[in-house]
């Protein structure tokens, strides 16, 4: 049984008059006549009752127009509900961004660049550690994910944009350190103090990344401490725990915390953009914005 044959149906029963069924589906009456035998057939019932002048339906016949005709409908609503999504998902780009301190140095100016090429999208954004972020990429969940390079081994299938730069620190509480080697701080003042880290499972990237650069910066931690998040390792900060490596703008207006600048090349960090690349509307959205990172 094929679709055609059951449109084939429906045009004889809604007019039950196979020369006009056959004129308005444009085929020749032989041949519509053939297929409703065919219908019939394999249905093993007859559909329609029918002479030189007049085209009834069977009982058979009625019920199936009756089913038919709410089958067509319900087809025809999946068809327009299925447009109305598609729809209003080109209009929502998914973005994946790690949970950090402070992103106004990147994620106000990436919004705006989107919105100058459409208006009418919407930014529907997904906080989160960074391996929930590249899962969520790589399973198609979020169009685009906002990582830092330190987090992120780059891929063929992927697209890379360089969006923002941000400066090392050594950001820690006053509480720390001692009065007296508060007010000029050197990497080595830390040299004895628990280094705070988001976990290993949740940044392993990082995580190596961070304890590789201090290492060369001479530092070896005694303890680590591993949180669960930003929002978790700040907390930590604020009541004197111990030190992180970030950004030297995170400390922002706080008068507790304090940012000692590792004017260290590899101690930089990038904010980048990353989508696969055959994802187009991440492509286009994309173009024009940051940098596009080295080549793999």
């Amino acid at each position: 049984m094929r679709l055609a044959q059951l449109e084939y149906f429906l045009a004889v029963a809604e007019r039950l008059n196979f020369t006009s069924a056959a004129k308005a589906l444009y085929i020749s009456q032989p041949a519509l006549s053939k297929q409703i035998a065919l219908l019939e057939e394999e249905l093993g019932a007859r559909l329609f009752i029918r002479n030189s002048r007049k085209v009834l339906l069977t009982a058979a016949g009625k019920q199936f127009k009756r089913d038919l005709t709410a089958i067509r409908q319900d087809l025809n609503d999946a068809v327009c509900r299925a447009g109305e999504i598609a729809k209003a998902d080109r209009r929502t780009v998914r973005v994946g961004c790690f949970d950090g301190k402070i992103n106004q140095d990147f994620l106000p100016p990436f919004y705006q660049h989107i919105q100058k090429i459409d208006p009418d999208i919407r930014i529907s954004l997904q906080m989160g550690v960074f391996e929930e972020i590249k899962v969520a990429l790589d399973q198609g969940e979020i169009d685009i994910m906002l990582t830092l390079d330190k987090a992120f081994h780059p891929d063929a299938g992927y697209s890379v944009r360089r969006i923002a730069k941000r400066a090392g620190a050594l950001v820690y509480h006053q509480s720390l350190l001692p009065p007296d080697r508060l007010a000029q701080p050197d990497i080595t003042a830390f040299q004895d103090a628990p280094l705070l880290l988001v976990s290993k499972s949740d940044a392993p990237i990082i995580y190596e990344q961070t304890l590789s650069d201090l290492k060369r910066a001479g530092i070896e931690p005694p303890e680590i401490i591993e949180v669960r998040n930003t929002t978790t390792l700040f907390t930590y900060l604020e009541m004197g725990y111990g030190y992180t490596i970030m950004f030297r703008d995170v400390v922002g207006s706080s008068h507790s915390l304090h940012a000692l600048p590792l004017n260290l090349p590899y101690m930089e960090t990038w904010v980048l953009a990353v989508w696969k690349k055959n994802h187009t509307v991440a492509e286009l959205l994309m173009d024009g914005f940051g940098k596009r990172a080295p080549p793999l």
